[in-house]
């Protein structure tokens, strides 16, 4: 019977020490005598599938909790791709007028200077006539160069909005991001609505600008569907900033119907709206909620003093608003004493005749078509004050053409500057965001072609006292 008895004793040691190591399926031998042994082995079998019953919910909530998040991702494309969807018509209309205003001017410039031609090969014109000939082209490029002006704004703003994907987070400027995300969302609210922007000066606040333009563009849109649609002159956004402490202030205010006090939680609840469902999709509020709250930031509804609903947003500001200082490398002088020289590398050989036409006036240009050519005219040439180069090139692209620099010639590092459209590659995204190199975007202004030779030759002014 003692014999029997350590067998069902050892059995139920064996089930515990299962149990310690977490096997919760092990169970402890019950007998049919009934006594203290079995009851034992009873209790311990009930504690093991009650723990049994524990990991497996647990496991349950964990696929539950992945599958939450999954869903939380897919919201977030969702809410990005509703943004985009408001935004493309109205963005077309804002570059096509402008696109066709370029090309009328040009078309108009064009018909003068071949009228100027065949008067200057009859020799019949008098200079007043000279004169109005070149008045009328001067004012076509003029409003050639606004036009360009304007699609180059355009295409700024939507910028922003391309890099959301990035969770890297930098000091920058609060009102900006509020007239960039403003102007893109113009076509939401023009016919509804007079939008007011009072802006106050800000520090910077760390952030990521596309996912607080995201914030801004949505409460906008959000202020708009909430206004009546048949009387813009008299219906109200306002958007205002203002410093509060250690904090930024982001306001958007509507003179729309409101929202009810009892319903000021639930607006932020994905899926929840007060709109028809042709209007809203739910899903703005709740998005604008996540990313404000990813940037430790808070976001309160109350009623606006227009009547409608008025959206509170605090942002925490930069700790440290120092600009970056970069230097790596030696330097060594230009060329000549007076006048720069520059590489500039595009695989788009009209965009490398136009900016050698542009700059050669005052400096001494090389031109590389594509990232192959430079890094072979790099290897026995690197006297340059500044190398200009695109980004995207078939074959060897930018990154290459750095990553080729940094190696052989590292004294051009600080002088390389990278030429984008905006239409990066994966590749190219994560170099960028990870070495942070100077950016000049696409199409190039005339300014800041000057920043940069300034910057280049106060360099080099430096580099032959050194010497």
């Amino acid at each position: 019977m003692n014999g029997a008895v350590d067998q069902r004793l050892e059995s139920i040691l064996e089930a515990l020490l299962a149990i310690a190591r977490q096997d919760f399926k092990a169970r402890a031998p019950v007998g049919d005598d009934l006594d203290v042994v079995d009851a034992i082995a009873t209790g311990i079998n009930l504690l093991a599938e009650e723990l049994d019953g524990e990991v497996a919910s647990r496991r349950e909530m964990e696929q539950a909790y992945e599958a939450l998040k999954r869903t939380q991702a897919q919201l977030v494309h969702a809410g990005k791709l509703a943004a985009i969807g408001e935004i493309s018509s109205g963005v077309a209309h804002e570059i096509n007028n402008p696109a066709g205003w370029v090309l009328l001017s040009l078309a108009v410039a064009e018909r003068e200077v071949k009228s100027a031609r065949a008067a200057v090969n009859a020799l019949d014109f008098t200079p007043d006539e000279l004169k109005q000939l070149l008045t009328k082209v001067d004012s076509a490029l003029a409003d050639a160069r606004e036009g360009l002006e304007r699609i180059s704004t355009v295409a700024g703003d939507l910028r922003t909005f391309a890099r959301m994907d990035g969770e890297q987070l930098e000091p920058l400027d609060l009102n900006e991001v509020v007239r960039v995300s403003c102007r893109i969302a113009g076509p939401a609210y023009r016919s509804r609505a007079r939008l007011h922007l009072d802006l106050e000066q800000l520090p910077p606040v760390t952030g990521n600008r596309g996912r607080l333009g995201q914030v801004v563009m949505n409460l906008v849109v959000n202020a708009a569907q909430a206004v009546p649609d048949n009387d813009a002159e008299r219906q109200q956004i306002e958007v205002s900033t203002r410093l509060m402490g250690e904090r930024a202030v982001l306001v958007v205010e509507d003179s729309g119907p409101g929202i009810a006090a009892a319903l000021r939680e639930r607006v932020f609840e994905p899926f929840f709206t007060t709109k028809p469902s042709h209007v809203g999709t739910g899903l703005g509020l709740s998005l604008v909620r996540e990313i404000v709250r990813a940037h430790a930031g808070e976001i309160n509804v109350a009623q606006s003093r227009f009547g409608g609903a008025r959206i509170e947003v605090v942002l925490p500001l930069c700790e440290d608003d120092a600009e970056p200082v970069t230097g790596r490398g030696p330097e060594s002088g230009p060329t000549q004493e007076n006048r720069l020289r520059i590489l500039i590398v595009d695989d788009e050989l009209m965009l490398l005749k136009a900016l050698r036409n542009y700059l050669s006036i005052s400096v001494d240009v090389v031109l590389a078509d594509g990232g192959q050519e430079a890094l072979a005219l790099l290897e026995h040439d690197a006297n340059f004050d500044l190398v200009l180069c695109d980004v995207h090139m078939p074959t060897v692209d930018g990154v290459a053409v750095y990553e080729g620099v940094s190696e052989r010639r590292p004294e051009l590092i600080d002088r390389f500057v990278f030429l984008t459209g905006g239409a990066l590659t994966p590749r190219a995204r994560d170099f960028l965001a990870r070495s942070r190199p100077k950016i000049v975007h696409k199409p190039v202004q005339a300014e800041a072609l000057s920043s940069l030779l300034k910057l280049a030759e106060r360099r080099a002014r430096r580099r032959a006292m050194a010497r």
